[in-house]
């Protein structure tokens, strides 16, 4: 029997995110995705895609790049990640420091062509839950393995 697949709610925005799978303990223990200071493609924001395979795509763009090897389901799961209509609304308005130039944690990257890369960039450590004063959720997070 297959588990049936579930929409998210209206508003919400499910981003994805290819993590080492060697980072996956650290990450659950610690309950985010932090950015990485030792990665020039990361050290200041947790890069997302609106698709899993553009995630996969980009992280091994940054493999290569950083020269850390292939990535494979062996190396590596998909950290699937949903911010409620709530989540959206309020990352989007909590607005970082100057160092960021006082921009949004949660942006949508535009680039100078007309194409829609589907890409968001998280100005934090980005928690893999997150809750507001009310008990609300903003933000949840699935593991998936790479097909």
């Amino acid at each position: 029997m297959s588990t049936p697949t579930i929409a998210p709610a209206p508003g919400a925005l499910v981003l994805y995110k290819a993590v080492l799978l060697a980072d996956y303990p650290g990450i659950y223990q610690a309950g985010f995705i932090n950015m990485k200071h030792d990665s020039k493609a990361e050290w200041w924001k947790v890069g997302l895609r609106e698709d899993p395979d553009q995630a996969l795509a980009r992280e091994t763009k940054i493999a290569d790049k950083e020269e850390r090897g292939p990535v494979s389901k062996q190396t590596h799961l998909i950290c699937k990640v949903t911010f409620t209509a709530l989540g959206v609304a309020y990352y989007t308005m909590l607005c970082k420091d100057s160092g960021y130039q006082f921009q949004p944690t949660l942006v949508k990257k535009a680039y100078t062509d007309d194409k829609d890369w589907k890409v968001w960039h998280f100005h934090d450590n980005l928690p893999l839950q997150a809750t507001d004063e009310n008990g609300n959720v903003l933000i949840s997070a699935e593991w998936m393995g790479i097909q």
